[in-house]
C-alpha cells in the first residue's frame, strides 16, 4: 500500500505544474485519476490498518490517523478548486484576474496539505519499505502516465 501512496504522489506532481501554467483541465485530469483510479481513500485506510501490526511507535500511527481520514476530502477540495478556475477567463492582458488568483492560492494550499498528509502516512513504513515502495511506484508511473495523459 505504500507503493500506491507513492504512486499517488508522483501522479499529482504534474498537476501542480499545469496549475501554475493555467492549464486547469490537465491539472484536474491528474487529480481525478488518482482519486478515481488509484483508490486513494482505500489505500490510506489500508496503510493505517496494516501499520497497527508492524509500527512500534504509537505516536506515528496517531499522527497518521487524521490525514488518513481527510486525505480524500483534501483531494476533492483540490479538484473542486481547480474546477472553479476552468470557468474564470483570463484578463484581457493574459494575466489571472483576482478571483482566479484566489483559487490558485487555495489550490496550492490543498496541494501542500495533501503532500503533508501523504508524508505522515508514508512515515508508517520502515526505511526499507519506503525505498522499495518508491522504486516500485516510479516504475508503475512510467506505465500509467504515457497511456493516460500524453
Amino acid at each position: 500500500m505504500l507503493t500506491d501512496l507513492y504512486t499517488v504522489s508522483l501522479v499529482l506532481q504534474p498537476a501542480s505544474t499545469f496549475l501554475r501554467a493555467n492549464q486547469f483541465d490537465k491539472a484536474r485530469s491528474y487529480v481525478n485519476y488518482y482519486l478515481d483510479q488509484l483508490g486513494l481513500q482505500k489505500n490510506a485506510t489500508t496503510v493505517i490498518q496494516n501499520s497497527i501490526e508492524f509500527v512500534d511507535d504509537p505516536e506515528l500511527i496517531e499522527a497518521a490517523l487524521g490525514p488518513a481520514s481527510t486525505l480524500s476530502n483534501t483531494a476533492v477540495q483540490l479538484d473542486g478548486t481547480i474546477y472553479m478556475l476552468v470557468f474564470i477567463p483570463p484578463a484581457d492582458d493574459g494575466t489571472q484576474p483576482p478571483d482566479a488568483v484566489k483559487y490558485v492560492k487555495e489550490a496550492e494550499v490543498f496541494n501542500a496539505t495533501f503532500y503533508t498528509d501523504v508524508e505522515k502516512l508514508l512515515a508508517l513504513g520502515s526505511d526499507g519499505q519506503r525505498v522499495t515502495a518508491q522504486t516500485a511506484a516510479a516504475e508503475r508511473v512510467k506505465t500509467l502516465l504515457p497511456k493516460l495523459f500524453n
